[in-house]
This record gives C-alpha cells, structure tokens and sequence, in this order.
C-alpha cells in the first residue's frame, strides 16, 4: 500500500545516507562465480577458504553489490600470492573496464595482505568482474570488502556473468545467470546459461 511504500523509501534513504562496509566472501550471498575452485590449503584466510582461480587468461571473480549512492567507493582485496613479481587483473563493473589492478607477491602462499583501490558504482546493481590478464591467473583472492554510502550485498540473479570463450568453445562468449534460495536448512543453487550459439538451459 501507499503508506507502506512511503516507509520503505524512507528506510533507503536513511540507509544511502549512512557509510557502510561490507566483506564478501565464498559464501556470502553477492559472491557470484569464481572461474576455478574454493580452496583451504593454505593458513590465514578468514571464512571457509578463498578463491584459486584458474590459471589462464580471463579466469575471473565474480561479485554483485547494489549501491544506493551512485559514486566513488573504495574497493579492498584480500589475497596472497607467494610467486614472483605480480599477478594482474582487469576490474569491470557493468562490463565496463574500470582498471588494472596488479597484486605484488606476498612472499608466501599464506601470508595475506590488502590492496585498496577507488571505483564508482552506478545507483542500484552492479556486477564487479575481476580478471586476469596473465596466463598464470590471479593471486588467491581471501575476500572484497567494499565501503560506501549505501552499499549492500547484491543478488547474482540480477548479475550478468561473462565466461570468454576457452579451448571448447573459442570465441563464444557465455552469460550465466545464478540465483540462491534458502531451502530449510539448505540453499539451493540455480543456473540459466546462454552460450551465444543458440544452446540455452537451467
């Protein structure tokens, strides 16, 4: 009703007015899809393990926020990276290119540290894209943590996922859409993907 939706609007103006922070992680509802695997292996990370992308070109980390202040937020990843020099991403948000974020080496698989960086996110959703641009990957990403007027943890129903075309399907880019449910005690996961070729499914 009217007066209802009078409370509601009040209620998210008050929130785009207050600075907040929030931290997503593997299991955080706006973690949408890590392009390799959740690992444990090595000591420090916070939560049930951290983000082992894949090691090639293009292997991404996927989140979604939704901002009730459009502009500048700072961005901070947590990550480790026990090689030499640095592993380099691209960062998007929208699916356009922010920046390029390199994460120097830790000196040690488990020994984490943060990289800050600034990025302006539009008013509402927004999917954040980070991607290597080297074949050896990116570094293990622990979490993002995001701080801003009016920041939330976003719906990966609402996020377009972007797969570049590998080895299988060179060229053809793909667009997954996920959604988690609560189920009881359970969460449930689900899928729609186009591959750009005319297959489709859930």
């Amino acid at each position: 009703d009217v007066e209802r939706s009078r409370g509601l609007g009040d209620v998210y103006k008050r929130q785009a007015m207050l600075n907040t922070q929030i931290t997503l992680q593997e299991q955080s509802k706006g973690m949408c899809l890590i392009e390799g695997i959740v690992e444990a292996d090595h000591d420090g990370f916070v939560g049930a393990g951290y983000a082992n992308a894949n090691n090639e070109i293009g292997a991404a980390v996927v989140w979604h926020v939704r901002a009730l202040t459009p502009g500048q937020h700072t961005f901070t990843l947590r990550y480790a990276y026990g090689g030499a020099g640095a592993r380099d991403g691209e960062i998007s948000v929208n699916g356009q290119a922010m920046e390029t974020l390199s994460l120097p080496s830790t000196q040690a698989w488990d020994n984490w540290q943060e990289q800050t960086i600034n990025l302006d996110l539009a008013y509402g959703g927004n999917t954040i894209r980070y991607a290597a641009t080297g074949a050896d990957g990116l570094a293990n990403i622990d979490s993002l943590t995001i701080e801003g007027y009016g920041i939330e943890q976003g719906n990966c129903a609402s996020a377009d996922i972007i797969i570049d075309g590998g080895t299988a399907m060179p060229q053809v880019p793909a667009t997954i859409r996920a959604a988690t449910f609560d189920a009881g005690a359970s969460e449930v996961s689900g899928y729609d993907w186009d591959f750009g070729d005319g297959s489709q499914g859930s």
